[in-house]
């Protein structure tokens, strides 16, 4: 399920940056992007040292991530690829699946 779109959309005074772990874990914390769009998600990573690895079509508010791999929180290396999920019209969603079933 779904968040409703009110709050989907986050101010940006309520968007905290990732925090950085200690030399001991050298490690950068997975920014939480859930309900920003997939552009200013993709700015985000690029600003903390992570980087997009590709974007996978979820239902949900066109455009809006949905979730992220790895989660929200998690301490990972510098550079590591981040995989967005991203809200598209369920009608594509279907389309695309019938598309893909369908023999050729």
């Amino acid at each position: 399920m779904f968040p409703p779109a009110w709050q989907c959309h986050r101010a940006p005074h309520q968007l905290r940056p990732p925090r950085t772990r200690s030399s001991a874990t050298a490690g950068i914390e997975v920014p939480d992007l859930v309900g920003l769009s997939a552009s200013t998600a993709r700015r985000n990573l690029l600003s903390v040292g992570l980087r997009v690895d590709e974007l996978v079509p979820v239902a949900g508010i066109p455009g809006v991530v949905v979730r992220t791999q790895p989660p929200p929180e998690e301490a990972v290396s510098p550079g590591t690829p981040v995989i967005l999920y991203v809200g598209v019209d369920a009608e594509r969603l279907r389309r695309e699946l019938e598309q893909s079933l369908s023999p050729s």
